[in-house]
Order: structure tokens, then sequence, then C-alpha cells
């Protein structure tokens, strides 16, 4: 008799809904500009140029997001596509891009 008890108890509770912030709030616009920065910071940080795949490792950035901000640098001016190859991860034909240094771009 409890056990039929709990089981109805249990049955009848209300689940809670997950409570989700708004859509556009600060924090979270914080979190993609320091994810752009982040993509940003690590083609500088390699001499040689890469893959939106590679960034993606290297910084757990989905690459979807990185090919958002790739747009964006390179529209910017901040972003050169080098050369079409052959990405070494997915062994598909990838963009290979590095950002433009100020140095060059003064000069």
């Amino acid at each position: 008799m409890q056990e039929k008890k709990r089981i109805n108890k249990l049955f009848n509770q209300k689940k809670e809904s997950p409570k989700r912030a708004p859509k556009y709030q600060s924090k979270y616009t914080k979190k993609y500009l320091n994810q752009y920065n982040r993509v940003k910071a690590a083609y500088s940080e390699v001499p040689y140029p890469l893959t939106m795949l590679q960034i993606s490792e290297m910084t757990g950035i989905y690459r979807a997001n990185i090919c958002r901000y790739n747009a964006e640098m390179q529209k910017n001016g901040n972003l050169i596509l080098v050369r079409k190859g052959i990405c070494p991860i997915s062994l598909h034909r990838a963009g290979f891009y590095t950002v433009i240094s100020e140095e060059v771009c003064n000069e």
C-alpha cells in the first residue's frame, strides 16, 4: 500500500521547467566576445596559417562560431585567406587563414 502511494506521488509531481536566461543578456554577449578574442588570439599565436577545424580543436569553440568570427574578421580586414588545401584533421578541402599583423598594415 505504501509503495502504491509513493509511486502515485512520484507520477503526480509537477515537473519544473528549466529556467532560462533572456536571449540577449549581457553575460552571454560577453561570452561571445571572449570567444571572438580567443579565436583572434589563436590565429595570431601560431606563425603558420590554420583551418577553422584546427582553430576549433585548439580553442574548444564550435566550428560554426569560428566561421562567423572569420567572416567578421575578414570584413574588418584583420584576417586573410592564404591558400586552399587539404585539412590535416578532416582530410577535406579547406581554407587556411591567418591574421594580418598591425606591423604589416602600417608599412
